[in-house]
Formats: structure tokens, sequence, C-alpha cells
């Protein structure tokens, strides 16, 4: 979770979309929020698709996350931005499970392995959404297929994502209709990317006897090389938007 949280430090977004293709689907999914509307993220990061969704339409929503420092971070922004109407709870989703069918937008964005993975995720927000309402994912896609070398540095199974095109046949498979996708482009991916690195170069930096940040100095290593030398072209993200029947 250090990792996480010191890579991620200055960033909204946790994660490589941009902000404008962010506020794309928030246009989508608004309308069907307008009247007493409820949304949930799953692994909600510091809340931004949360409160930009209360932003626009006043909707109430609720935000789970594990990570303490992420949550702190979300109800500071909540209450500036969007008060009284987001609660934001640390916790994993197995601690936290919904009643069927009781909110118009679930979403989780970067953080499938909650559920064990895409189609345990995808089916997880189908029963948390009322009928007619929305699901958003954010996942990973192979752009092109990785080597060996990369998928070391990644920690990763070739197996474990696939391309766009089954990530988005795997929403319509789990019974839902994808009515918006974005794909993280190459400048979001850099900016993300190098911020995360400077991050953990100016954790280490600062922090020089601590094995810890020895340890997070290491995987920032591995990290931009890996990227530089395979993954800017080999692993894409996307944000999905469907609708339930």
């Amino acid at each position: 979770m250090q990792y996480t949280t010191v890579g991620h430090r200055g960033m909204a977004i946790c994660n490589p979309i941009g902000s404008d293709q962010l506020d794309e689907v928030i246009e989508l999914l608004a309308p069907t929020l307008a009247r007493n509307g409820r949304a949930i993220d799953i692994g909600c990061g510091k809340g931004e698709l949360l409160i930009r969704l209360a932003e626009r339409s006043g909707c109430a929503g609720l935000g789970i996350d594990p990570n303490p420092e992420f949550i702190a971070e979300a109800r500071a922004a909540a209450e500036k931005r969007v008060p009284g109407l987001i609660q934001f709870v640390e916790g994993k989703a197995e601690g936290h499970v919904p009643s069927p069918g009781s909110y118009d937008v679930s979403a989780v964005v970067g953080a499938t392995h909650a559920y064990g993975g895409t189609q345990g995720t995808l089916a997880a927000l189908v029963r948390t959404t009322r009928p007619g309402g929305y699901v958003v994912l954010g996942d990973g896609f192979w752009r092109r297929p990785p080597d060996d070398a990369y998928l070391e540095e990644l920690g990763a199974t070739r197996d474990e994502l696939g391309p766009l095109s089954d990530l988005v046949l795997g929403v319509e498979s789990a019974g839902l209709e994808p009515l918006q996708v974005v794909v993280a482009r190459d400048a979001d991916w850099d900016r993300y990317t190098w911020t995360h690195l400077r991050n953990l170069e100016a954790h280490a930096r600062n922090h020089p006897d601590d094995p810890q940040a020895a340890r997070l100095w290491a995987r920032r290593k591995a990290g931009r090389n890996g990227y530089l030398r395979a993954g800017r072209d080999v692993m894409g993200f996307a944000l999905i938007a469907a609708k339930r029947a």
C-alpha cells in the first residue's frame, strides 16, 4: 500500500485516464442521477469520480477503499466541493456488500482484483446496479502481446489481460450494453507514469535511512525501465460505461 500511496501523491485521478475523458463519462452518467440518484465506487481511490458526479448531478454517493490516506483525501475534497453528499468508508469490498439493485451507477476503476478479476467485478457491479442504471469499469488491456521480460518486470501473467476487444465483449457478456469507451492516451500515460516515478524518487531521496524507501526506489527503477523498454507500447487502460438492461 505504501508504494501506491507514495506514487499517487498529488494526483486526484489515480489512473492514466485524462481529466477531460473522465468528464466525458460523467456527462453520460449524470442525467440518470439527477433525481435523488445514488452512486457507488468500490476501490474509489481519492473519490474523484464520485465527487465529479455529485458536482454535476447533486447525487449521493458511497466510496469504499482500503487505503486510509486516500480516504482522508477523498473526505477532505468532498467536504470542500460537495459537502454532505458523499460518504467515504475505509475498507475492502467484501466488508461492504450493497443490496441488489440499490445504486443507479456502480463503478470499479483499476480495482478489479477486489473481486478476483474482470468477470467477477462485472458480476458484482451488475448485482449492485438497478435495472436501467449504469456500470463503470476501468481496467487494463494489452495493446500488443507482452514479452516474457515485461511480464516479469510487471509481476503479471500473459492471460491476466487481453486485447481491448475482449474487454468490451466481456462487458457485453455480463448482460450490459457498452455506451462509451475511453482509452488512456499516450500523453496521459506519460504524465501519470512520470509523476508516479518522481514521487517515489523524492520519497527515497528524503528518507535515505528508511529500508522501505530503498525498496520503493528499487521498484521505481524497475518500473521506469519496464515502461521505457516495452510498457508504453504494451499496456493500455480503458474506462467503459455500460447500461444495465
